[in-house]
């Protein structure tokens, strides 16, 4: 097929991909619409699905280093109050807990469930 599409785009001046289009277009002229979303449409959602899988993994190791710059960026917060105020362990952890319940509690009334925030 790929030899057929070279042999009529070279005789037509055209690059491989240009011929693909003008074939597609011509074809597609002949059908209904219909038809022609029929065959095409599981395709190209095929292709759009694919694309987006790929993007959200990109997306994925980005939000993972977020995460952790942002864990190691609250933690050194939290010794840096702890020194500053002369906090003992056990009030930094009730600190680090009253900001978290209160994260918690803003997520919630943004419509986060609480089974969301849990490892798994």
């Amino acid at each position: 097929m790929c030899e057929a599409i070279d042999k009529l785009a070279s005789a037509n001046g055209l690059k491989r991909s240009a011929m693909v289009e003008e074939l597609l277009v011509l074809a597609l002229g002949q059908q209904e619409t219909e038809l022609a979303s029929t065959f095409l449409m599981p395709r190209l959602e095929g292709i759009l699905t694919g694309l987006f899988d790929r993007h959200l993994r990109d997306l994925r190791l980005v939000m993972v280093h977020a995460a952790l710059e942002s864990s190691i960026a609250s933690r050194l917060t939290l010794f840096k109050y702890k020194e500053d105020n002369g906090y003992d362990v056990h009030q930094l952890s009730s600190l680090r807990d009253q900001a978290y319940k209160a994260a918690t509690r803003n997520l919630g009334r943004k419509g986060v469930r609480d089974a969301d925030l849990q490892d798994e």
